[in-house]
């Protein structure tokens, strides 16, 4: 097994959203169309941990 020298990104901010769409628009034509009908959308930071963990699991519980 190799090392892998690839980090991940944090999506958190507008221009760090903006520039991963773009980036996945470019890999997969079709789905300009669905960003297009989606519109744009605002990054909604959670906090991490526990706390996080739990208000995500609980929000996707109720909805």
């Amino acid at each position: 097994m190799g090392s892998s020298s690839t980090s991940i990104e944090r999506l958190d901010s507008a221009e760090v959203l903006t520039r991963h769409l773009k980036i996945l628009l470019k890999q997969d034509k079709r789905l300009a169309e669905v960003s297009r009908k989606a519109g744009p959308f605002e990054i909604r930071l959670q906090p991490g941990g526990f706390a996080g963990l739990a208000k995500v699991i609980c929000g996707q519980q109720l909805s």
